[in-house]
């Protein structure tokens, strides 16, 4: 009994915590999150605290201002009331005290000296010298993606060698969950989409999902989260094959050599969607062509 009803609970939260990534710049009350939820605000707040370890405004002010900041970081276009605006807050000015509460810096700040693992052009720190590598160029593709609807399930946390146990074990109950309901087809995508930017959040806390495109007529199951992910636009792309030597490490060179060398060449600057990743058997071997948004 105390399964299901734990089983119940995680299907309302994963509702509210969809919507709330979909409409940050609403006004997000405890009166209409404890509704999609279908709970009394009251017992909604016990159960999210109990659950998320954080009050609903404070997650709300969390995912606010780790969009927001990625926006800091890469957009150079909007200025700093319009990216407060539509993140939810009434001012630039009481979005920059929030932020620097946050972050611990001013947005401002966060822009000029952010530590960044993956610089690119506009970014105000130290380089490493790239050069012309035609092997790595030739990997890039640039593809259009749209909206993203899929069932999958909620992890937090990545991991810099590619070791995380609870990833592989998600993985493993999605895919029972697709044989269960006979979803299992040849052309089925299999992907993992990982939400944060590891420019503002540590790989350890951003959020990743394992999982399958669906037809929008299937319903969740108990941790299986159906969802429409706000994927469309521009990406660019690689791929490489998981079982090579030293995986990890590739992995990271030729990101670096994106982000560091390809992308300044080339005038283009991350975006604020979540990454995807496509996984794809091919003779033998698995194939993981990873997607970069780009504006």
């Amino acid at each position: 009994m105390e399964e299901i009803k734990k089983i119940n609970y995680h299907s309302s939260l994963n509702k509210v915590l969809e919507f709330i990534d979909h409409n940050l710049s609403a006004e997000l009350s405890l009166a209409l999150l404890s509704k999609i939820a279908g709970y009394s605000e009251f017992h909604f707040h016990r159960i999210f605290h109990s659950m998320m370890g954080k009050s609903v405004l404070e997650y709300v002010l969390e995912r606010r201002y780790i969009s927001a900041a990625s926006r800091v970081l890469y957009d150079k276009s909007s200025t700093l009331t319009q990216i407060a605006l539509e993140y939810g807050f009434t001012s630039s000015s009481n979005f920059s005290r929030g932020f620097k509460q946050y972050f611990k810096c001013s947005p401002s700040e966060f822009k000029r000296n952010k530590d960044r693992a993956r610089p690119v052009e506009f970014a105000n720190t130290v380089f490493r010298e790239y050069h012309e590598n035609t092997n790595y160029g030739e990997l890039f593709l640039i593809k259009f993606i749209s909206d993203i609807h899929g069932a999958g399930i909620a992890v937090t946390g990545l991991s810099e060698n590619w070791d995380n146990p609870e990833i592989e074990q998600a993985f493993q109950r999605l895919f029972e969950w697709i044989r269960k309901n006979d979803l299992m087809k040849a052309d089925l995508s299999i992907m993992g989409l990982t939400l944060d930017s590891p420019e503002v959040q540590k790989l350890s806390n951003c959020r990743y999902y394992p999982c399958v495109q669906i037809e929008q007529n299937v319903k969740g199951e108990g941790d299986i989260i159906v969802r429409t992910f706000n994927t469309e636009g521009r990406f660019v792309c690689f791929t490489i094959r998981r079982e090579q030597e030293n995986f990890a490490d590739k992995f990271f060179t030729i990101a670096d050599y994106l982000y560091g060398y390809f992308m300044p060449l080339k005038g283009l600057y991350p975006d604020n969607r979540p990454f995807v990743e496509y996984y794809k058997q091919n003779a033998g071997n698995l194939e993981i062509t990873f997607c970069v948004p780009i504006k």
